[in-house]
C-alpha cells in the first residue's frame, strides 16, 4: 500500500482488513530517500490550510498532523512499532514486521534496526 510518507497510521484499517481475509504472513515497511515528506513541514501545510479556512477551523488544524519527515530511519522504526504495538495486529504477524530504506539513487534497500 501507498500512502503519504508510507506511513502506517492511515493504513492500519486496510492491513486488519487484508490480514482478517488473507491472512498477512509478513509486513514490510518501506520509506525512501528524496520522499516528498522529507521536503515539508507540517506547520507549513497548516499555514497554507489556515489562509483558506475561517479561523474557527484552526484549533482542528494545529491538531492535524500531515505525515512530515525528519529522520527516514526514525520514521520507519517509529512505524514499526506503532504495528507492533497496536492490539490489533496479530503477534505473530508484529513479530514479522520489518523496515527498510530504500535509497533511490543507489537502489539499495537497508533495513533498519529496531
Amino acid at each position: 500500500m501507498r500512502n503519504v510518507g508510507g506511513h502506517v497510521s492511515p493504513a492500519l484499517t486496510d492491513i486488519l482488513a487484508l490480514d482478517s481475509f488473507v491472512r498477512i504472513d509478513e509486513i514490510m515497511i518501506v520509506h525512501h530517500t528524496d520522499c516528498g515528506t522529507t521536503h515539508f513541514k507540517d506547520n507549513k501545510i497548516r499555514d497554507v490550510l489556515k489562509a483558506r479556512v475561517a479561523e474557527d477551523h484552526y484549533q482542528a488544524l494545529d491538531k492535524m498532523a500531515f505525515g512530515a519527515i525528519d529522520d527516514l530511519k526514525g520514521s520507519v522504526v517509529d512505524d514499526i512499532n506503532i504495528l507492533r504495538g497496536s492490539p490489533f495486529i496479530r503477534p505473530e504477524l508484529a513479530e514479522k514486521t520489518y523496515g527498510f530504506v530504500y535509497d533511490l539513487k543507489s537502489g539499495e534497500l537497508e533495513a533498519v534496526k529496531t
